[in-house]
């Protein structure tokens, strides 16, 4: 027993003195910094809301078709405990839940992720230096502390990786370990369905990145297969059991809810702009990049613009990817290295291309390759140093960078703003008033969604809704729309406020709107649709709100759009 005790001990600080540093790395990152940008949390808390209550609010969607049940399955075990911490706030619960899952899965992600690369490095600080690059990495330290599921498909995919590339040269794959791979694999799927594209990737990783021989060509194989039937079985169980799937036709239409809204964020320039700012923080920087492609009107940009500002950015994080990829060349190992990024690149880039690229966390799924590939690069002596400094560069810029923008003391003076632009017109809401912005980018609309446990939006009165999706399949609809939630919210007894940006002739720039972004809807279609309403008391000055009253005159408006 004392030998056990002994081994447990030694096998303890082992452990310590290999991940100690990088685990407290990761505690201290995330208790100094939050996320600025919660994504689709608030949709998925929804979801899970709606579900406990009876109701169905795409529970089982079919791009995270696992996500929310899992949420809810927590959420109802450790509902008990929950409560006691945040009160009866079912939102606020379930927001809770969401997050704690992925930021533990970050947490394993950090924990593979060194694993893996002291298979391929044997320098403790390089391992270390790499590793906090990786969670000061701006898609990481973001989403890691949000509701969303792309940390906890990212973490499946280490795990999946490690497993795979875990032993030595010599040992070889088992056949468990394929299967213990396939699970990972196939849960990173049904985590989040994008992922699908780096499959190939984590299976031919063993092959690539090692002698590939017979047996374990056959172990891949089998691992593909089980991933296959995983995918399959479990799509197959929510769609018949769940969802109700009883032919062709139903599958499609469940599958379109995800897949089938239109976008007009693609390109190969956003594309390359969407690569860089998941790995540095660019602000909104982005919309000034989107004003100088489509030439904004009201708002135009010159190239001298972008130059002063995240320019400098974009142009070191691809002198940082240059300089990688130029110092894998320079060995064997290296080159299988880069052969293994290149699998990996090429379909995520590539459906990003036609689907989302300005999307930060599209590109996460590069992220293990791309930094095992870094500490690589650092760690092999015939790297050339002129080039490991041009990636330490961009590596100390980003890291400052991102730390500094996602710090708690900047987010809440951020919060704390938007809070008293806000502050007037949350004591006239009513329980069934709703609030209007332009669009999707407009900080009020934000707020509801990336500061979910804020004292305003856990009293649930602030129910703020854009006018329209800009690059959406409904984006030309927007007036029909409009009218028809206006009707909805005067007959349960609420009130219609909408932003006093529409009354005002051209947008300002730091509004964030891009005019050209979406072809079917000007900045002029506003002005001039909301020029026609009569409108009550407004709030908050000049960049308020202003209140649509439910006269005679703009009910006939309305009631004629929603025909």
């Amino acid at each position: 027993m004392k030998s056990e005790n002994e081994d447990s001990a030694a096998r303890l600080k082992r452990w310590l003195r290999q991940s100690g540093a990088v685990v407290l790395a990761y505690l201290l990152a995330t208790f100094f910094t939050n996320a600025h940008f919660e994504g689709d949390t608030g949709d998925y808390v929804e979801s899970i809301v709606a579900y406990t209550r009876g109701q169905y609010y795409q529970f089982w969607e079919f791009g995270h078709v696992l996500w929310r049940p899992l949420g809810w399955l927590l959420l109802r075990a450790g509902d008990p405990l929950i409560t006691r911490i945040l009160g009866g706030d079912a939102n606020a619960n379930a927001t809770l839940v969401l997050s704690t899952l992925s930021w533990l899965a970050g947490l394993v992600s950090v924990l593979a992720l060194a694993a893996i690369l002291r298979r391929f490095c044997l320098r403790p600080w390089i391992v270390n230096l790499t590793i906090l690059a990786f969670i000061l990495s701006h898609g990481f330290l973001n989403f890691a502390q949000t509701g969303t599921p792309y940390v906890p498909s990212l973490s499946l995919m280490m795990l999946a990786l490690y497993i795979l590339l875990r032993k030595d040269r010599g040992l070889g794959l088992s056949m468990r370990d394929g299967i213990a791979a396939a699970v990972m694999t196939g849960l990173m799927i049904c985590f989040w369905l994008p992922f699908i594209v780096v499959v190939p990737a984590i299976l031919a990783a063993p092959l690539l990145l090692s002698s590939p021989d017979k047996k374990k060509f056959k172990i891949l194989v089998g691992a593909a297969l089980a991933v296959g039937l995983i995918v399959c079985v479990v799509y197959a169980a929510v769609a018949i059991g769940a969802v109700g799937v009883h032919d062709p036709g139903d599958f499609q239409a469940w599958m379109t809810q995800t897949t089938g809204k239109t976008s007009q964020d693609k390109g190969l320039a956003r594309t390359i702009l969407g690569v860089a700012r998941s790995f540095v923080f660019m602000g909104n920087d982005g919309m000034l990049f989107k004003r100088y492609l489509v030439h904004d009107p009201f708002n135009p940009v010159t190239v001298l613009d972008l130059l002063r500002l995240s320019l400098w950015k974009i142009v070191l994080f691809y002198l940082f990817l240059a300089s990688i990829i130029l110092n894998l060349l320079r060995s064997s190992d290296g080159k299988r290295l880069l052969a293994l990024f290149v699998l990996t690149a090429v379909p995520v880039v590539g459906v990003a291309v036609y689907w989302q690229g300005g999307d930060i966390e599209r590109y996460l799924a590069l992220y293990p390759i791309l930094f095992l590939a870094l500490g690589y690069s650092l760690c092999n002596k015939r790297s050339w140093h002129a080039l490991n400094y041009v990636a330490l560069i961009f590596v100390v810029s980003a890291t400052l960078t991102n730390a500094y923008a996602m710090s708690v003391r900047v987010l809440n003076q951020h919060q704390e703003k938007l809070s008293s632009r806000i502050g007037d017109l949350t004591l006239r809401l009513k329980p069934s008033s709703r609030i209007f912005t332009v669009n999707f980018q407009d900080e009020v609309y934000s707020f509801t969604r990336d500061f979910p446990l804020n004292p305003i939006n856990r009293d649930g009165n602030l129910k703020v809704s854009s006018l329209i999706e800009v690059g959406g399949k409904s984006a030309s609809e927007w007036r029909q729309d409009f009218a028809l939630r206006a009707q909805t919210a005067w007959n349960q007894d609420g009130d219609v406020w909408v932003t006093r940006r529409v009354l005002s002739p051209r947008p300002a720039a730091d509004w964030n709107w891009v005019e050209g972004d979406d072809k079917r809807v000007s900045w002029a279609d506003f002005h001039s649709f909301f020029s026609q309403l009569e409108f009550g008391e407004s709030v908050g000055g000049d960049d308020g709100f202003t209140m649509v009253v439910p006269s005679a005159k703009n009910r006939m408006v309305l009631s004629q759009l929603s025909k």
